[in-house]
């Protein structure tokens, strides 16, 4: 008679365990329950450059008559990411939950040989706000900087003094120096707190473009 009121603890106990261990976040888990992908990124800069034609290098005159200011079009590199909220696989109903994203970060990695890779300026890694609420099940477009134009002016002073040449003067041909941005994005889920991120990447090359013959914004 003593051993039915430990079967019946050891049976409670084993309920408990397995409730618990439910992949669908509440409370204090800190499991979460959504799972955020990234799609392929893609990259927009000034006028029709992309990610594949990056201007670093602005011309400030470019009519050539010191008496006008006529800057070259010059902008931000922006950044468009698509990010998808699905709940774990094998859980129904979903366990997906609304995620608000609120950080991200980027990170470059030198592309292409040993001997250019040493000249290549090194373009430091930053941590910056966002906001975006992407909803159970579904999806969003996240906007976000990927190099500012004070980064871009960084970048060419850098260049000048490595390579010892500036691609805006006569006789010099621009390089097409190749980096892998790698953006990590950081969300919360609502109501529950719990943290989620994912991660993408995407390559970019950085040149001196011709932008005088599009209008300055």
């Amino acid at each position: 008679m003593k051993i039915r009121p430990l079967f019946c603890a050891a049976l409670i106990l084993i309920l408990i365990l397995f409730i618990s261990s439910d992949k669908t976040v509440q409370g204090t888990d800190r499991r979460s329950g959504s799972i955020l992908t990234v799609d392929s990124p893609t990259a927009k800069d000034f006028g029709d450059n992309d990610e594949t034609n990056v201007d670093a290098f602005r011309t400030d005159d470019c009519d050539g008559d010191l008496s006008t200011k006529d800057p070259e079009g010059f902008s931000d590199l922006f950044a468009t990411v698509a990010i998808s909220n699905s709940g774990r696989p094998n859980f129904t109903p979903s366990t997906s939950q609304t995620v608000k994203i609120y950080q991200y970060t980027v990170s470059f990695t030198k592309l292409g040989g040993k001997n250019i890779k040493k000249l290549m300026p090194r373009i430091k890694p930053f941590t910056r706000s966002t906001s975006l609420t992407i909803q159970p099940d579904s999806s969003g477009d996240l906007k976000i900087v990927l190099l500012t134009k004070a980064m871009k002016e960084k970048f060419v002073d850098k260049y000048i003094e490595n390579f010892g040449e500036d691609p805006r003067d006569p006789g010099f041909d621009p390089k097409f120096l190749s980096y892998n941005a790698h953006i990590k994005i950081y969300g919360k889920e609502v109501p529950f707190n719990n943290k989620v991120d994912t991660s993408g990447d995407i390559n970019i090359t950085i040149t001196e473009v011709d932008n005088c013959a599009t209008t300055t914004p």
